[in-house]
């Protein structure tokens, strides 16, 4: 009996031992990964990662989505690649990323909101998006207010010393950095282009529509219309009218947003022109023919790539089939490429800094010899300082494409040159 106590005994005693030695999970609390247990292995908890929250604000509905869709989905799959490596090391902490979007519908008013939910609801300090003019500015004095890193479409708030947190995803506006590359590959292809109309959104005329102009002058192009046109506008023909009657070469769309350029496409076809149409800012097939049709877009120009392409280097192509194979719904835009850059160049700064902080993040970017990955180019640096003030302008490669039978072949790729 009494072998059998002093058993007993040690039992107990060695369950008592094993609770206190064992981990438990308190309130709030998680075991981190890599505790699935093996046969015969016992697990290691690793320590929870952390979460680093990326803002991304753009038009996910209404006319601009052909813009934003492809840009959120180029966070996205930056993000997916990120974490699906194990994230990313920070000093001692391991951290994967989250994307916090938010839809502007492409609306002045709609970036305010989406700044106040990002940065105050959400506590994110890195933002991408948005894209356009109003809203750059709508969104600036909460972004640099706050020190949060913002990365946009854009030249219409220009990075500059000024403006620390700001970077440019890719340069377009009064500057015509952007549409410059274009319209030389453009007229390397149809020399025969002499005159030219503008067509634009209303409140472009300082920003889109200048740099027009300013490229039409550097290149002795004719320009023999300019017009504007409202919000919600679906009846183009008594502008196209007009338009037509003065015999351009093309037209220039580069302001419109997807839905309206698929309606301008459309029925300047109905009306008989059979000019170049192009945009240096253009839409990708799926968002232009559900609208225009086959046959009207034929011959539509614009800087969407064809990633597949032999003109892109080997480790660009794989980078788009992996983009495919994850995102087979979706073609890739420019602005996704912008997007994913944008994400992946937050990252580098971030670990090269040691830490989240946006401040200590900053001066990465100020660092001459910072670089990064850009879509399979390796070894890149910003560029832009002669411009901007502060070398913080992804350096990017523009496409000039043509749709043909319905889909997109790419003819031509050139680096945007930003001094």
């Amino acid at each position: 009996m009494k072998g059998k106590l002093i058993t007993i005994s040690v039992v107990v005693l060695i369950l008592a031992l094993l609770l206190t030695v064992a981990p438990s999970c308190g309130k709030g609390e998680e075991v981190g990964p890599g505790v699935t247990p093996t046969p015969g292995v016992t697990p290691t908890p690793t320590p929870q990662a952390k979460v680093l929250k990326i803002g991304f604000v753009g038009p996910l509905s209404g006319m601009g989505a052909g813009w934003g869709l492809p840009y959120e989905t180029g966070a996205k799959w930056a993000a997916d690649r990120i974490n699906g490596a194990g994230g990313f090391k920070v000093g001692p902490d391991t951290y994967i990323l989250k994307i916090v979007s938010c839809d502007d519908k492409m609306m002045g008013s709609g970036d305010v909101d989406c700044a106040a939910k990002l940065i105050y609801d959400e506590g994110v300090g890195y933002i991408i998006g948005p894209i356009g003019a109003t809203g750059a500015v709508a969104m600036q004095d909460a972004l640099f207010r706050n020190n949060v890193i913002s990365s946009d479409v854009g030249a219409y708030y220009d990075p500059s010393p000024e403006n620390p947190y700001r970077i440019l995803g890719f340069p377009l506006g009064s500057d015509a950095t952007w549409m410059r590359t274009f319209v030389d590959m453009v007229l390397k292809q149809h020399p025969e282009i002499k005159t030219v109309a503008l067509i634009n959104a209303q409140g472009s005329q300082t920003t889109w529509h200048a740099g027009e102009m300013q490229v039409a002058e550097q290149y002795g192009l004719k320009v023999v219309a300019e017009e504007f046109y409202e919000g919600g506008t679906t009846d183009f023909y008594p502008m196209l009218t007009k338009v037509i009657g003065k015999h351009p070469d093309a037209m220039n769309l580069e302001s419109s947003a997807p839905g309206y350029m698929a309606l301008i496409i459309k029925q300047a076809r109905e009306l008989g022109y059979q000019g170049i149409i192009f945009a240096p800012n253009g839409v990708l097939p799926e968002f232009l023919i559900p609208t225009t049709g086959v046959a009207a877009a034929e011959g539509y120009l614009c800087n969407q790539p064809d990633y597949s392409s032999p003109i892109w280097p080997e480790a660009t192509r794989a980078l788009y089939t992996d983009y495919m194979k994850r995102y087979p719904q979706i073609s890739m835009y420019t602005t996704t490429l912008s997007a994913f850059v944008s994400v992946n160049v937050f990252v580098s700064a971030i670990q090269q800094a040691g830490t989240t902080d946006t401040k200590r993040v900053r001066e990465i970017f100020d660092d001459p010899n910072f670089t990064f990955d850009c879509f399979g180019f390796p070894g890149k640096k910003f560029c832009g300082r002669e411009t901007y003030g502060t070398a913080r302008v992804l350096p990017f490669p523009n496409a000039m494409s043509v749709i043909t039978n319905g889909k997109m072949k790419q003819l031509d790729m050139a680096w945007v040159e930003v001094p």
